[in-house]
């Protein structure tokens, strides 16, 4: 199967900033002015980086953020810290093997599986993020038809097949371990929370483990013993797992998850996610008293001149100090611009890197003054509205606004982030480099070596023994999945063969209402994907799903009974 090469998008952890490669920012603002026109291919991509955003800026990615700061400010300038730099450097490696791949395996979920929850939108999901800025107009039909669009395309199959199919089985980026989880914890959910969707499991997946205070608690205070953090972080992270899969009262308690986060005002973790508001309030009081000390020590030692060559010190407290409104928004788009007055209207003249001048026309009552600015599109983590602004030096002008925008409330936030996210990109490259160059090597040992080594080793063994143990199962059926996922993850059960690898990932794309329709049938599920989206040879499509199936000895893949079947992953 040719697989074409994609651009690589990415989230940067620190700022919470993400960089869509693939976005032509001109097509989209152009878009944005016609919204009737097909929307540019970006959604999977947006899905899936958006997710990890939205996680990320959460009570866990903030203060895992903090940490990593503090680490990259600490490290190579305080001698006498070091021991709680090289625990905090094990501890982040720690959760992050840990939390990456299911991170990797819900943006995975959020391209591949994520629909709409029924009834009125509801604001602070992916899925409402994409509407804002991908949907034709608002409401359930269009997040039907934009979803559609993206899955029955050749593009998204062939995604689905290299991420997940092709792909080893590793966490350091985690693709398919962390998929593989995030579908049985689903399939788990579901069938005991009836009608789950998919929208709101995702939801409630992201605040059980993002805003847990048991994983921000081990970077609220300073202990330098490591290896007993690494053995904390993995056993909270199993209870978790096993309480999630396990808990007899999951109806009740997503449902009360639910309300709360369709609830005006600011979201709260409670109950519902089997978390206590004071646990929260009590590791943020600790977090903001260890930085408070920490930096006070920095600005103490601001002056000394062996900080010469290193990213300044009211660089790294400025960034500290924004740090968590930076983390709080999403680029869109972005490119230079230039305003030209035009009668009655003015003209924005796009002008992108590569490629001609494009222009629009705007009637606006703000009229900016012309000359040269930066355009940007910007959205909050939440998606309640969308933002478009003229960016020149340190003045912002809205020009643009979709969905729920206050000025008297967001328009400060929104000049905060836009005009220090250049300078405070450029302090955590600085800072990112320091620690690469100095701060790492003065707290890099034999033992802290040996120590991340078993952490990515203990983290692989935790992903395999939770995929293994999904159900009720038996020794020798965990030794044969375990050794299978080991050596080529799901590879072996396509056997190189380009038809089977398409076939399977255009059947698990269906949409659930669907192959539910279907009762499962593996003949109606052929059919529906001959019919909507291969188009191909159903014979040779039937030949090559019956082949997988065989090969599939312990129904890792697949769930079959009779003709009936579900594809799992």
């Amino acid at each position: 199967m040719s697989v074409g090469a994609q651009a690589r998008n990415w989230t940067e952890t620190l700022g919470n900033t993400i960089f869509f490669e693939g976005l032509d920012s001109t097509s989209y603002f152009l878009w944005l002015d016609d919204r009737m026109k097909q929307p540019p291919p970006l959604i999977a991509p947006f899905l899936h980086e958006f997710t990890h955003h939205w996680c990320f800026c959460s009570l866990v990615g903030n203060v895992m953020a903090f940490a990593e700061l503090r680490l990259h400010a600490l490290s190579g300038r305080a001698p006498a810290a070091r021991g709680v730099c090289a625990r905090d450097h094990l501890a982040l490696a720690c959760l992050s093997n840990l939390l990456r791949p299911i991170a990797e395996g819900m943006a995975l979920f959020a391209e591949f599986d994520l629909d709409a929850a029924p009834g009125e939108s509801n604001l602070g999901t992916p899925m409402t993020a994409a509407s804002l800025c991908f949907a034709q107009e608002n409401g359930g039909p269009f997040h039907e038809m934009m979803l559609q669009g993206l899955r029955r395309s050749a593009d998204h199959i062939d995604r689905k097949a290299s991420a997940v199919y092709l792909g080893d089985f590793e966490i350091r980026e985690g693709y398919l371990p962390g998929y593989m989880l995030v579908k049985s914890l689903f399939l788990a959910m579901s069938a005991k929370v009836p009608g789950l969707s998919s929208e709101v499991f995702l939801a409630y997946l992201r605040c059980y483990l993002w805003e847990d205070p048991g994983f921000a608690a081990v970077f609220a205070t300073i202990d330098s013993d490591g290896p007993n953090v690494a053995k904390q972080i993995i056993n909270h992270f199993l209870v978790r797992i096993d309480t999630l899969r396990l808990a007899s009262d999951l109806p009740e308690r997503v449902a009360e998850f639910w309300q709360a986060w369709s609830a005006p005002g600011l979201f709260r973790p409670g109950p519902g996610l089997f978390v206590e508001p004071d646990d929260n309030e009590a590791v943020l009081s600790q977090m903001s008293a260890t930085s408070d000390a920490i930096f006070g020590f920095l600005v103490s030692t601001a002056a000394k001149n062996d900080f010469a060559d290193m990213c300044p010190v009211g660089d790294v407290v400025k960034l500290a100090v924004g740090l968590a409104n930076l983390r709080r928004f999403t680029v869109v788009a972005r490119v230079a611009a230039r305003v030209r007055s035009d009668g009655d209207r003015w003209a924005l003249i796009l002008r992108p890197l590569i490629g001609p001048e494009r222009q629009i026309l705007w009637y606006t009552q703000t009229r900016p003054e012309d000359g040269d600015y930066e355009y940007f599109a910007i959205i909050p983590n939440f998606a309640a509205y969308m933002v478009c602004l003229l960016r020149r030096g340190d003045k912002v002008i809205v020009i643009g606004q979709i969905g729920h925008f206050d000025p008297t409330r967001h328009f400060d936030d929104i000049v905060a982030f836009v005009t220090e996210l250049d300078r405070s990109m450029a302090i955590i490259q600085a800072l990112r480099s320091d620690f690469e160059t100095v701060g790492y090597p003065a707290i890099r040992a034999k033992s802290l070596e040996l120590a991340l080594a078993e952490c990515e080793e203990h983290a692989l063994e935790v992903y395999l023994t939770l995929i293994a143990y999904r159900g009720p199962t038996d020794p020798e059926k965990v030794e044969l999945e375990r050794g299978l996922l080991r050596a080529s993850g799901l590879q072996s059960l396509f056997a190189d063969d380009p038809e089977a690898l398409r076939t399977l990932a255009a059947i698990s794309l269906l949409p659930h209402h669907l192959i539910s329709l279907h009762e499962f049938d593996l003949e109606g599920q052929l059919t529906l994907t001959n019919t909507f989206v291969l188009r191909g040879d159903l014979e040779v499509m039937r030949k090559v799903a019956w082949e997988v199936i065989k090969r599939d000895q312990t129904r890792l893949l697949l769930h079959v009974e009779g003709n009936r079947a579900r594809v799992l992953v």
